[in-house]
């Protein structure tokens, strides 16, 4: 066989793995573990048959097939697992590797109990499988793990010195250094310094840079285009992976310090939105993309009657004094029956009921709000009325705080519009502008809340309180609009 053909099939294997490992996204990562898996497994049947396989390289003699095919891709792979999925992943598989060559004794001293007491072997001690005595097993395992350590601190090493130094060549020297280490950790495990024979360096040389080609390729790239889990990259310290308590104890420290920034977030954002419209973004940032979708909702507007001519007789910083006592009391009804406020403009409100969460009681919910604002307007006047704010209003001709609200009911066309770097959630439609007409229609009939028509046929149960007040014509509309009166 040319030596250059079992390179070839080490390159095209370790690219396959690469695939693999990279497509994990997509199709999982059961894929790639099988066949880390199935690599382990002909590594310790190969290892069992001595020399059985062997390939001949350049320069050098014959090597066994687990040195010069196996278990490169099996370093490779686990540097990819250290690499962009992070040191606990990696010490995973380390684990993952260990629980197989632990059952792969055990079947392989199965076996041998079955075929004896078959009668297919004449005893156990007369079974001629290569089966190695539970020391060397043991001496494996343990081989297994020092490798594991030297493979992936040296690489790291390497990359937080000699920065410099391309990926290629950080691999070839780490999996060098951990066959070595694998050699000869198994020999002191099992007290054989002596008589093991040389170290076939050249030949493992080949072996590993053939794997080490497509792995560092996939490497450099995956590094440039983010293909790295959370906890994955080449940022840290050498030592992580045998500094357990450490690493867990900063991940959950970052984890707390996360959670807890998202709840700063969450916390000032809700100032600003509903709660709503927070959770939403959290669990699925995409709802911030630009767009929206139709929505049957309840538009609500409410304003202070002669706010004008309180701003003419009282300061700017009265103003802005009553604007928040006033704000601070009708929102909660707002909130509390599931509406968005979607802004507050001047001494105006406008908030929605039925998005971005659909409702199907959203009248229900709009109406029991409104009839809430005006009761914690009246106890806002019984306060002013003791604290002598009131008072101080006479000179405007306002003897106490009123306000008119108007509901309307209908489609709207809710979503995020702007610019990619400034977005508001927003309702779009003739329901918002009936609302807003309705709202200014309380004015001219002298009231305080008035319900459109199709607001009313949507309720549930229709209070008592609410009384026609015939059709009108609004600002920018056609048809007339029935609307309805809480009388009390």
């Amino acid at each position: 066989m040319h030596p250059l053909l079992p390179l070839a099939q080490i390159v095209v294997f370790a690219a396959l793995l690469c695939a693999l490992h990279g497509a994990r996204r997509r199709i999982g990562v059961a894929p790639f573990l099988m066949t880390m898996g199935l690599l382990i497994v002909l590594l310790f049947v190969v290892g069992e048959l001595g020399m059985s396989f062997q390939v001949s390289l350049f320069f050098g003699s014959k090597v066994s097939i687990d040195t010069a095919l196996l278990l490169p891709l099996v370093l490779t792979g686990q540097v990819m697992v250290y690499v962009f999925d992070g040191t606990r992943a990696a010490r995973q598989l380390l684990l993952g590797i260990l629980s197989v060559q632990v059952l792969h004794h055990g079947f392989d001293e199965l076996l041998v109990w079955y075929g004896a007491e078959s009668g297919a072997l004449p005893s156990r001690e007369g079974a001629h499988l290569p089966t190695p005595s539970l020391a060397q097993r043991l001496s494996s395992m343990g081989a297994f793990v020092f490798d594991f350590v030297v493979l992936i601190v040296s690489y790291q090493l390497m990359v937080n010195r000699l920065r410099w130094l391309p990926d290629l060549v950080r691999l070839v020297v780490a999996m060098l250094l951990a066959m070595m280490t694998d050699a000869l950790s198994y020999s002191g495990l099992m007290l054989q310094f002596g008589g093991s024979g040389a170290f076939p360096f050249v030949e493992k040389l080949q072996s590993v840079t053939a794997a080490a080609i497509p792995t560092s390729a996939y490497v450099w790239f995956g590094l440039k285009h983010g293909y790295v889990s959370e906890l994955g990259g080449t940022d840290r310290r050498a030592l992580d992976v045998i500094d357990l308590r450490a690493r867990l104890a900063k991940t959950e420290a970052r984890l707390v310090e996360s959670q807890q920034r998202l709840r700063d977030v969450s916390d000032v954002f809700s100032r600003y939105v509903s709660p709503e419209v927070v959770k939403r973004i959290v669990n699925d940032p995409s709802n911030v993309a630009l767009g929206g979708e139709e929505r049957e909702v309840s538009v609500l507007f409410a304003d202070i009657a002669g706010y004008s001519s309180l701003s003419e007789v009282l300061s700017p910083t009265e103003i802005i004094g009553l604007l928040n006592r006033y704000f601070e009391r009708t929102a909660p009804p707002i909130l509390s029956r599931q509406g968005m406020i979607n802004e507050f403009e001047g001494d105006g409100i406008l908030a929605i009921f039925g998005a971005p969460l659909a409702r199907q009681d959203h009248a229900t919910q709009a109406l029991s709000a409104a009839r809430e604002m005006l009761d914690a307007v009246e106890e806002l006047n019984t306060e002013w009325r003791t604290d002598g704010t009131l008072e101080r209003w006479k000179p405007s001709g306002i003897e106490r705080l009123r306000i008119r609200i108007g509901i309307h009911s209908g489609k709207v066309v809710a979503g995020n519009i702007g610019h990619e770097a400034r977005i508001k959630y927003a309702v779009i439609g003739d329901t918002v502008n009936v609302a807003s007409r309705v709202e200014a229609l309380n004015k001219r009939l002298g009231t305080q809340l008035l319900v459109t028509s199709e607001t009313v046929a949507m309720l549930k149960e229709r209070p008592d309180e609410l009384r026609s007040q015939g059709l009108h014509s609004v600002k920018g509309r056609a048809e007339p609009v029935e609307v309805f009166a809480l009388v009390t």
